[in-house]
């Protein structure tokens, strides 16, 4: 598994929600876009691995690890989110 891949999940909530705030956009669409933007990474990367046969462990592995970690992360942001700690929009 690369190195950060527990990280990318948070970074991309944070870019997410810096980019959307930066925007006229209602909070519920820039609270929508910082959640699926902490999902986990999708499993279609193990099924190309499987289709291809190549790396079928370590992509079943990280979509594994990536699920177990998000359970944290993803929870989180939802707390973030539904506290409104999290600033939404940076410069209104």
């Amino acid at each position: 598994m690369r190195e950060g891949a527990a990280a990318k999940p948070i970074f991309r909530a944070s870019f997410a929600g810096t980019a959307q705030g930066l925007t006229l956009y209602a909070e519920a669409w820039i609270a929508t876009a910082v959640l699926m933007a902490a999902l986990p990474q999708a499993l279609n990367v193990f099924v190309m691995a499987r289709q291809y046969d190549t790396w079928v462990g370590e992509a079943s592995s990280s979509v594994l690890l990536g699920t177990l970690i998000s359970v944290v992360t993803l929870t989180a942001v939802m707390w973030l989110v539904k506290t409104h700690a999290l600033p939404l929009h940076l410069f209104r």
